[in-house]
């Protein structure tokens, strides 16, 4: 059995580890079309967080393979072919597999079960492995590489060949995304995989942070960095990964402004990212926004400018070299330190006390649901000259999200008008046309209103319970 190492290394400034395998008598070699995989990747200009993503996504396929072969007890294109059909079983059924094979594999190197929809995310990697490997076998062959780590590649990628050689009789040779959503069902590879065809479903509750709790979250912050992020977030919706990532360039004090500035189009790249080295500059993550300006709304505006004031004060060492806002453990940019300890924790902890614990575990709130509060706000409660909410592109504009259908699902407003339409509708129906229709839109917001007072009256009770 197979045990497999990363080791670090550097390609084009960015971080490209090499994938050693370490076989039974402790002898490692390196499998070299793992690397190869990451350098097109890279030569993509593909985003760092996707590279790593993608990177364990392929060390879990080949964890499978290697375990499969070893099982099957040969390296042949049969063995291959079950293998590289029988994936989609492996992730989502695992030791309930109808495959005998797979079901052994799931038995020997178990993995936690995932979704019909993230098993399709799953194959995207597994389909572009397999689309390079006539270029891996190339590639191998003009290396300098040993001959044990020839022979073993070599012989690995000639028994998927029969597989992958399906790729070239379909015409699929889209890579890295340019062109895929254009390939149809019958040439993909994967073609019995579902794919994922998402309806616009309007956002709830459970999934936005309510809006008038913002400030109880914040009270609930154990330091000044946390509730300047916070606040931060609900004012301006930007993404947590843009918040993280802001210089002290970006803050404009006695315009209270903040910009949020592509890593890649600062000026001078040297200067702004002082204490950086290439590698940690290339990490810096970019989703799209297409604009720097930001548009921060009361009251969480003045509430993080009054936060970061008092986080200057107290917590931020001005010794640092560098020029993050915010920093983490021996003052070193947040953006660098443990995501899930110094980011998530604090946040999740803060929030179940406002939420509570039945709130928070069925979504598990994130902090990106405070973007997700601000985007309900501009589509529904933003009042001007036009009426109330700013437009999809609008909104688009100010938070960078990629599509009009993204914007979509926060028109809490518009639905809620739909079932108005519907509602006075039926009642027209019932009524026979003997009442007017002034009458009939008194007597529906009669109802509408008490129905909403009752809703209103049930949350204060239970917020004077829980304050008992």
């Amino acid at each position: 059995m197979y045990k497999f190492n990363l080791v670090g290394s550097v390609y084009k400034g960015r971080s490209c580890p090499k994938l050693i395998c370490i076989d039974e008598t402790g002898r490692g070699f390196e499998f070299i079309p793992f690397r190869i995989f990451l350098t097109e990747m890279i030569d993509a200009s593909m985003a760092p967080n996707s590279v790593t993503k993608y990177l364990y996504c392929l060390v879990g396929f080949l964890r499978y393979l290697f375990t499969g072969f070893e099982l099957a007890g040969a390296l042949s294109a049969s063995v291959a072919n079950q293998l590289c059909n029988g994936y989609y079983s492996y992730l989502v059924y695992g030791d309930k597999s109808a495959d005998e094979l797979v079901k052994n594999i799931s038995i020997e190197c178990p993995r936690r079960g995932v979704s019909p929809r993230t098993a399709r995310n799953y194959h995207v990697v597994v389909t572009q492995f397999l689309c390079l490997n006539n270029l891996f076998l190339v590639d191998l062959r003009n290396s300098s590489a040993s001959k044990l780590e020839m022979d073993f590649s070599i012989n690995l990628l000639t028994a998927l060949q029969e597989f992958s050689s399906r790729i070239l009789l379909i015409g699929r040779i889209s890579l890295w995304g340019t062109g895929r959503k254009n390939v149809g069902r019958s040439q993909r590879l994967y073609r019995d995989i579902p794919r994922n065809n998402p309806q616009i479903q309007i956002i709830d509750q459970s999934k936005f942070f309510p809006l008038e709790l913002i400030s109880s979250l914040v009270e609930r912050a154990t330091c000044y960095r946390d509730a300047a992020i916070w606040c931060l977030l609900a004012a301006t919706g930007l993404r947590i990964s843009e918040v993280l990532q802001l210089l002290w360039e970006d803050i404009d004090f006695s315009e209270g402004k903040v910009y949020a500035v592509n890593p890649k189009e600062r000026e001078d790249i040297k200067l702004s990212y002082i204490g950086l080295g290439e590698i940690e500059i290339n990490r810096l993550s970019w989703k799209g926004r297409r604009t720097k300006f930001t548009f921060l709304i009361e009251p969480y505006a003045k509430m993080f400018f009054d936060a970061l004031s008092l986080y200057m004060k107290y917590e931020y060492d001005a010794k640092a070299r560098h020029n993050f806002i915010f920093q983490g453990a021996d003052a070193k940019p947040l953006r660098f330190c443990d995501y899930k300890f110094n980011v998530i924790r604090p946040f999740q902890s803060a929030a179940t006390e406002v939420l509570g614990e039945g709130f928070i575990r069925p979504y598990k709130m994130k902090l990106h649901s405070l973007r997700h509060s601000f985007c309900v706000f501009l589509k529904n409660f933003i009042l001007h000259t036009e009426g109330m909410g700013l437009s999809d592109s609008e909104i688009i504009l100010l938070t960078g999200h990629a599509s009009v259908e993204s914007v979509q699902t926060y028109a809490i407003i518009d639905k809620v008008k739909i079932e108005e339409k519907l509602a006075l509708a039926f009642i027209m129906r019932d009524n026979r046309h003997r009442k007017s229709f002034n009458e009939l839109m008194l007597i529906y917001h009669t109802d509408r209103a008490k129905t909403f007072k009752k809703a209103v009256e049930e949350e204060l009770k239970a917020q004077e319970v829980k304050a008992a």
